[in-house]
């Protein structure tokens, strides 16, 4: 079972709730593994990794978009109607 320490000096804190798990290890805790089963830990890791593929996704579509719109504004193409379609589309298509 976790501790407060363990929680406040770990980079990753796993909150495993066995009996009672106080709270605030609830609260700070990276990852809580409810109840006891251990064998949900290759999915949640895969689960992250797959997220964590979808932010970068995202951002790099994002900067993308941003980079167009900037090389846009050179001849003249970018109108404040595309900034604002090229800011919230990305935004929007991202999710």
């Amino acid at each position: 079972m976790a501790t407060r320490e363990t929680c406040a000096v770990t980079p990753l804190a796993r909150a495993i709730e066995a009996d009672h798990v106080d709270a605030l290890i609830e609260e700070t805790a990276d990852i809580a593994l409810l109840p006891d089963d251990l064998s949900q830990l290759p999915f949640t890791v895969s689960l992250s990794r797959a997220a964590l593929n979808t932010i970068r996704v995202n951002i790099a579509f994002s900067l993308g978009i941003k980079l167009i719109a900037v090389l846009a504004v050179f001849p003249g193409w970018l109108t404040l109607w595309l900034a604002i379609l090229a800011d919230m589309g990305a935004s929007v298509l991202g999710h």
